[in-house]
């Protein structure tokens, strides 16, 4: 069925995403299986209540987090690691998430 398609498609995406440090961006998965970037947007908002950008953030905060908890490497170097290329934005983005700057986060844990 198609929804099995789409779950098929997404699980492959996430475990993707989950995997590596950094990512293939949503056009590139769209490119790999042949669809547009808004239909596989749709079949990932359908499948995992969210949409892909969140996804990825949310994985890319997890890394950072377990990075924070278990490396003593610099904050723009993990920010580097996990695909943000400005270490203002990744402490902007994280903080949102999180609730707390990278460093504080580190200092506590």
């Amino acid at each position: 069925t198609r929804a099995d398609h789409w779950r098929t498609i997404v699980n492959e995406i996430t475990s993707q995403i989950d995997s590596f440090s950094k990512a293939p961006s949503l056009f590139e998965f769209a490119q790999k299986y042949g669809y547009t970037e808004r239909y596989i947007g749709r079949m990932f908002n359908e499948i995992k209540g969210v949409s892909f950008s969140e996804y990825l953030q949310n994985s890319r905060i997890s890394k950072a987090k377990a990075m924070l908890k278990n490396t003593t490497e610099p904050i723009a170097k993990i920010a580097e690691e996990i695909g943000f290329y400005d270490p203002c934005h990744f402490s902007r983005v994280f903080r949102k998430a999180v609730g707390v700057s990278p460093l504080s986060f580190r200092k506590t844990k």
